[in-house]
């Protein structure tokens, strides 16, 4: 909540401002409402944008369990937490003079591997299967795939002299996909795993403030409902007898939403032939209901193999981190 009332406050401040940046700089348009569109020779432009992800995921119910000291009341939670990560972002698209409106398709992907490893002498008391506590320690590996299409059109416009908006219509598809190997020391395993895919509308919001020498600071927004299902989360365990279990698939409809600030400069070059466009943000990532490996957990299974849902939270799936990208236009 901290964070949000500082990005309010920010946008604020920038929005009280914006008269005085804008005031007799060439660069803006005198026209309120004109299209803030890419113009490249006038024509069907194309457009394409390359870019990398540097990221760190998170997500709820993912601490491995607690170490206990001798006297039972000093704790300390196991945590497997992440590292900033590597992926990358591509673009294509077309932007069309009769009526202002851009086409995009941007795919984003990014493969986590997340691990830890604790060896104690204290008794660690187990969150995930915690029929036992064990003292040797444990080993836990967590992957998660995340590949996302949005297709969107929008219509870039300037609002006022400084400040530009683009409203987006469109559709996100992809998949999220995740693994968990949970190794307790000296010799019990257990394996998770949740593929899914997901689909649904989606509407996003860029707003920029110019500033002299084209560059410009911005805001990104995007909410979205879409219709998620899992196809049989799965348990398996050794011992004994590597025994696997598949649940039933889930369908819901889950929330998203991601907020993003950043800086971009761009211009043109080669007689307006073509425009290029680059861009630094600090992107927010937010999935709710992702984590079903742990409502797998939470679950049982009766005496004939079937499963019995359980109470678990599955808990909120979040990205966060820094995003850099190039497009060009021509």
């Amino acid at each position: 909540m901290k964070n949000l009332i500082k990005i309010l406050f920010f946008l604020t401040l920038i929005l009280s401002f914006e008269k005085i940046l804008a005031k007799d700089y060439e660069y803006i348009s005198d026209v309120y409402n004109q299209s803030a569109r890419i113009d490249v020779k006038g024509e069907n432009d194309v457009y394409v944008t390359a870019g990398y992800l540097l990221w760190k995921v998170h997500q709820d119910n993912m601490d491995l369990g607690e170490i206990r000291e001798d006297n039972q009341r000093d704790r300390k939670v196991v945590k497997l937490k992440s590292d900033f990560q590597s992926g990358f972002k591509v673009a294509v698209g077309m932007s069309f003079p009769q009526n202002n409106l851009l086409f995009n398709i941007e795919y984003n992907s990014i493969y986590t591997r997340n691990s830890k490893r604790v060896l104690n002498d204290n008794t660690i008391f187990l969150y995930w299967n915690a029929q036992a506590d064990l003292i040797d320690g444990i080993e836990a590996v967590w992957k998660v795939d995340y590949d996302i299409v949005d297709i969107t059109l929008s219509y870039p416009i300037y609002i006022s002299r400084a400040l530009s908006f683009s409203p987006f219509l469109g559709l996100i598809v992809g998949s999220l996909d995740q693994k968990a190997d949970i190794s307790y020391l000296p010799g019990e395993e257990f394996h998770y795993k949740s593929k899914s895919w997901l689909a649904g509308p989606i509407l996003k919001g860029d707003l920029n403030w110019l500033f002299p020498n084209n560059f410009r600071l911005f805001s990104k927004t995007a909410i979205s409902i879409f219709y998620q299902k899992s196809s049989k989360p799965q348990m398996q365990f050794n011992p004994p007898g590597n025994t696997s279990i598949f649940y039933d698939n889930t369908k819901s409809w889950v929330p998203f939403t991601q907020i993003g600030l950043g800086i971009g400069h761009g211009n043109y070059t080669d007689d307006n032939k073509l425009h290029y466009d680059i861009t630094l943000s600090y992107d927010v990532l937010y999935y709710w209901n992702q984590n079903y490996m742990y409502f797998v957990e939470s679950s049982d299974i009766d005496n004939s193999m079937n499963w019995i849902a359980g109470n678990g939270s599955q808990g909120d799936l979040k990205f966060h981190g820094l995003t850099a990208a190039i497009r060009f236009d021509f």
